[in-house]
C-alpha cells in the first residue's frame, strides 16, 4: 500500500511539473522565441551555404610560400588545410 501511495505521489508530481512547465513556457513566450530562433538559424544556414560555395579565400602554403585561391568550402574540406594559412 505504501508503494502504491509513493508511485501515485510521483505520478501526480510529474504531471504537475509538466503542466507548470507548459504554463511557464506559454507565459514567457519561450516556444515562440525558440521557433523564431530556429527560423533565423535556417535562413542563416542557407545564406552561409551559398557563401561557402561562391566566395573565395586566398591562402598561403606554409611550405612553399605560394598563394592559392580556394572557395571557403574547398578550404574547409581540404585534407591538408593545416599546411595553409589565411592571407
Amino acid at each position: 500500500m505504501e508503494i502504491l501511495h509513493l508511485v501515485l505521489a510521483l505520478v501526480i508530481t510529474f504531471v504537475f511539473m509538466l503542466i507548470m512547465r507548459e504554463l511557464v513556457m506559454w507565459y514567457w513566450k519561450i516556444n515562440r522565441l525558440v521557433k523564431g530562433i530556429e527560423e533565423i538559424k535556417e535562413l542563416a544556414f542557407l545564406v552561409l551555404q551559398k557563401d561557402l560555395e561562391e566566395k573565395k579565400v586566398t591562402v598561403i602554403n606554409i611550405g612553399t610560400n605560394k598563394e592559392i585561391e580556394f572557395t571557403i568550402k574547398e578550404y574547409l574540406n581540404h585534407p591538408n588545410k593545416n599546411s595553409y594559412k589565411p592571407k
